[in-house]
């Protein structure tokens, strides 16, 4: 008994699609193909309420495995439970996340360190420092930035 199919509003017959059939020998050979996504987010100003950073959340919770997130943070604060719900997205996701903090948060740390630093006791004095531990120092944080890059390339 052959079974009916179409093929572009075409009847077909089991043995009309003979000519499809692969080779044995072919048949072991599979083909994988890897979707990277990348997207890159902008969190500027004040962080509002949630529905304004529903596409951010949604993608985050979709993202597969290959996926890659930069989320840059330009915010001097705001809405403590759309940064909830964006941690948690963000926890949540199977993609690889990066994020980086700037100018506002970096504003505000300066502003802390100038405050201390003005203060008369909050003084640190260093005598004497060997250049070749400071060589030494920026080796060991090459080596470890390099090698924690190419784990992550791989």
């Amino acid at each position: 008994m052959n079974k009916q199919r179409t093929l572009n509003n075409t009847k077909l017959d089991d043995s009309d699609l003979d000519m499809f059939q692969i080779p044995n020998q072919y048949q072991r050979l599979l083909r994988k193909d890897i979707v990277h996504s990348y997207y890159e987010y902008y969190l500027n100003g004040v962080i509002g309420e949630a529905d304004q950073y529903i596409e951010l959340i949604s993608a985050l919770r979709d993202a597969s495995p290959t996926d890659e997130f930069v989320i840059r943070i330009n915010s001097v604060g705001g809405d403590l439970a759309t940064a909830l719900a964006i941690i948690n997205a963000i926890k949540e996701t199977q993609a690889h996340v990066v994020g980086f903090i700037s100018t506002q948060i970096l504003r505000y740390i300066i502003f802390i360190i100038e405050y201390f630093g003005s203060l008369p006791f909050a003084s640190v004095n260093i005598i004497n420092f060997p250049l070749w531990l400071t060589i030494f120092v920026y080796l060991l944080m090459f080596i470890f930035v390099f090698l924690k890059n190419k784990k992550h390339s791989v």
